[in-house]
């Protein structure tokens, strides 16, 4: 969240999805609108739960993120934690075009990155899980440049990029609207 703290808030965040509220009550106290979406009733009664406990200004609805219920540009600060990764490329792209249109400033994404060695691990990993379970990671990748590819046509160029570690695939990345 220090990323948050170099570049500003502004006065409206959107959290896609919030899942439980955990960035929320990290911010806590924050001087700003806080919405929270999620497609899962119980994140959402979870997060409402979590957030009571902060003095956020904030709003909790249950949404696709396909498609999202929001005029262009309802928010300052779009963040969209710890999710790309659960979806494939076609719903991944639809899901940043969304994200995107409802954003005005700052666009903050975490993604894995197919050649950190965590992730090549997963990979080698998964035929023998496949055999034994008849199921596979429903983890994707995707490079910092698939993602520019994606939302600069929507507006946004990459200002900064950050990792979590030489061996983890975690990788953050702050797009913000030319």
């Amino acid at each position: 969240l220090d990323i948050l703290d170099r570049h500003g808030v502004g006065s409206t965040l959107l959290d896609a999805p919030c899942g439980v509220g955990r960035v929320g009550a990290l911010l806590g106290d924050g001087d700003f609108r806080y919405c929270g979406v999620d497609l899962s009733p119980e994140m959402l009664k979870r997060a409402d739960s979590r957030l009571a406990e902060t003095e956020l200004t904030r709003n909790l609805i249950r949404c696709d993120l396909e498609r999202l219920p929001f005029a262009p540009r309802a928010f300052d600060t779009t963040l969209s934690l710890r999710f790309l990764h659960h979806l494939p490329t076609p719903t991944r792209a639809a899901v940043l075009k969304a994200l995107a249109r409802v954003t005005d400033r700052l666009l903050v994404l975490t993604y894995f990155h197919p050649f950190a060695l965590h992730y090549i691990s997963r990979r080698l990993q998964d035929p023998w899980k496949r055999m034994r379970s008849g199921r596979t990671s429903s983890r994707y990748s995707n490079t910092e440049g698939w993602l520019r590819r994606q939302l600069a046509p929507e507006g946004f160029r990459l200002v900064a990029g950050h990792g979590t570690g030489f061996l983890r695939e975690t990788r953050y990345a702050v797009f913000e609207r030319i």
